[in-house]
């Protein structure tokens, strides 16, 4: 019921934190609605295309679909899809705000999966110096490319900006 009445709210509006909120509550109710997934990509991205400059739902659909990729993907989507589909939003979402690290994040995340470590570092390392936790992914990336000497480096840089760093400190 609780599917029904959101499915009928959200299909009926055009405002974008409606589909927002929808998405979320659909993914809340996975466990209880067969389908819910889908609909909650649906509303992600109906958000998406009415607030195209909205820099947090590509960030959000792009975790969405880490999380959720085997509900989503059935005889018409691939997991390749979803990674494509998340990369092109969140490249959008970086034309309007091109310093914003967050997406630089997940698309970094994406493209090690899609394509591999070099790929990633790639799209972090100019930002490096922009951020101590862009810089630990940089290292994390080089130590999964078996550079640990330049991996060593990178997280010793992450701990000596931020003493608290955990997993910085363990990667070291």
């Amino acid at each position: 019921e609780a599917t029904k009445t959101l499915f009928k709210i959200s299909t009926s509006s055009n405002d974008s934190t409606v589909h927002w909120i929808s998405a979320d509550i659909y993914t809340s109710l996975e466990s209880f609605a067969e389908g819910s997934t889908a609909l909650a990509r649906e509303s992600y991205l109906k958000a998406i295309s009415l607030w195209p400059k909205n820099l947090a739902l590509p960030i959000e659909l792009a975790q969405f679909y880490r999380d959720h990729v085997d509900t989503l993907i059935s005889k018409d989507v691939s997991a390749v899809a979803l990674r494509v589909e998340a990369q092109e939003k969140l490249r959008n979402a970086l034309t309007f705000e091109p310093e914003y690290l967050p997406a630089r994040l997940e698309l970094a995340l994406i493209l090690e999966e899609e394509i591999g470590t070099v790929a990633a570092i790639t799209e972090l390392e100019p930002w490096e110096d922009q951020s101590p936790e862009i810089l630990y992914h940089v290292g994390r990336l080089y130590f999964n490319d078996s550079n640990f000497e330049l991996a060593a480096q990178k997280f010793g840089s992450v701990v000596r900006q931020v003493p608290s760093h955990s997993n910085a400190r363990y990667s070291l």
